[in-house]
């Protein structure tokens, strides 16, 4: 919203006038002579908020007007800037010359310029209200939110009841992680100016901020219907579903959006991982595969969903992806990456029944990272599955040693002591594995192996 803050206000509209909202554009503006004219005696005396010109500024005004009507922008700031510079304590310029000045700078993206200007206009004439108006929008501009916030409530005090100050002000709140008095100045700017789509848009991110999710919503609705094209809505009203638990309409917002080939690649990835949980494996590969087409998925983000797939047991859309994965040359993985893809392939196989190709994998990865607790497990599991349990015993106490896999191991251990009959060694992994973590299951596991021990003693 930021970025069309200028366009949508119009340098007119920062200086009060509406000549500029209907011609569109600053060149035909000064090609008016209605607007001109208008401008030109904008600074007359008409209340003591506006500062008085002399008659040699009024000449100045003429001069730039004619500047501005050719589209000489850069020559009616640098006449006008001289003016001001060559002021002195003897001969001064007025306030009107130092905020026009600003409106310039601020139409023309020179944000500090502006604010410079502002505030040299509001020192010269403190009661200058508009001036305070637009100091505050060139402060937005500039990312100084914090400051841009006393100087509109300062405005507004003064008697600016303007929608589009109070969408300012809404907009800093909002900047500054104050959304509850965001809302407000969005609800009131909205309702002073309905017209402004982008009051409507921050009220509906307050909402979302203040966690009223059904009145985002509501919002989010109906600037679809107005602004059907605008893709941010989706995503946001998707957002809100999900905070609802209602990840069907969440869905369905998104899936409009990849239909359109417009969804962005979280976006995507955020479907595929609804379709994930709601059970919907192929249409998560759908959405998977969309993201890694668009080439901006990242590596890590690939991997997550590759493991979503796996432990929901999809084994099947799993190898798919994984293919697709394999495939996409864009995908710069990180040597801890290769190794959690590995670990992730060799869980596949696994799941697959290719035992000996997941046992090869995990020892590569093993040879990589020997301390990688994920395939010491691995080949752990499958030795055991193997009748192997020497070995599978190696594997277990060497990830017993890591503490990311300690309990875990220590369990596995104790049911392979249990199966071999050796409940002593059995009772301290599982004590150890208490130690840990209490678990009941794990607490009747070690009551039911000391009975055993105690028996044959």
């Amino acid at each position: 919203m930021k970025k069309n803050l200028i366009t949508s206000l119009g340098l007119l509209s920062l200086i009060t006038f509406t000549s500029l909202a209907q011609t569109g554009t600053l060149t035909e503006a000064w090609r008016d002579p209605q607007f001109v004219k208008s401008f030109t005696g904008s600074f007359l005396p008409l209340t003591e908020q506006e500062p008085r010109i002399t008659e040699k500024e009024a000449q100045l005004f003429q001069e730039l007007s004619a500047l501005l009507g050719e589209g000489r922008n850069e020559e009616a700031i640098t006449r006008l800037a001289a003016a001001v510079r060559a002021a002195t304590a003897a001969a001064p310029v007025s306030a009107a010359l130092n905020y026009t000045l600003g409106n310039l700078y601020l139409q023309n993206g020179r944000f500090n310029e502006a604010v410079e200007q502002y505030r040299a206009s509001i020192e010269k004439f403190p009661s200058f209200r508009r001036a305070y108006k637009n100091l505050g929008l060139a402060l937005i501009q500039s990312n100084q939110h914090a400051e841009s916030i006393p100087v509109l409530v300062k405005s507004i005090e003064m008697g600016d009841a303007a929608g589009d100050t109070f969408g300012l002000l809404a907009f800093s709140y909002l900047n500054q992680g104050n959304p509850i008095a965001a809302l407000e100045g969005y609800r009131q700017a909205s309702l002073l100016n309905p017209g402004n789509r982008e009051w409507m848009v921050g009220k509906a991110e307050a909402l979302m901020r203040t966690e009223r999710y059904d009145e985002a919503i509501a919002t989010f609705k109906q600037l679809i219907a107005e602004l059907p094209d605008r893709d941010a809505f989706y995503t946001s009203i998707s957002n809100a579903y999900l905070a609802l638990g209602d990840s069907s309409q969440a869905a369905y917002y998104l899936e409009i959006l990849r239909r359109r080939g417009t969804a962005r690649s979280t976006a995507l990835g955020l479907l595929g991982d609804i379709y994930v949980n709601e059970g919907l494996p192929r249409l998560a590969v759908m959405a998977y595969n969309d993201a890694l087409q668009r080439g901006d998925f990242s590596s890590s983000r690939s991997i997550r969903s590759l493991r979503a797939l796996l432990q929901r047991g999809y084994f099947t859309e799993a190898e798919s992806f994984l293919a697709s994965i394999e495939g996409v040359q864009s995908l710069n993985f990180s040597e801890n990456e290769n190794r959690e893809l590995l670990n992730l392939k060799a869980q596949l196989a696994l799941a697959l029944g290719d035992d000996e190709e997941a046992a090869e994998i995990l020892l590569v990865v093993l040879e990589q990272d020997p301390l990688n607790g994920n395939a010491l497990m691995l080949l752990g599991n499958y030795n055991q599955s193997k009748g192997d349990l020497e070995t599978a015993i190696f594997y277990y106490e060497r990830a017993a040693s890591l503490v990311d896999f300690q309990r875990e191991a220590q369990l596995q251990l104790a049911r392979i002591f249990v199966q071999q009959k050796e409940y002593l060694p059995a009772i301290r992994q599982l004590e150890a594995a208490l130690q840990l973590q209490y678990s009941a299951n794990v607490q009747d596991f070690l009551d039911a192996v000391r009975a055993v021990y105690n028996r044959a003693l």
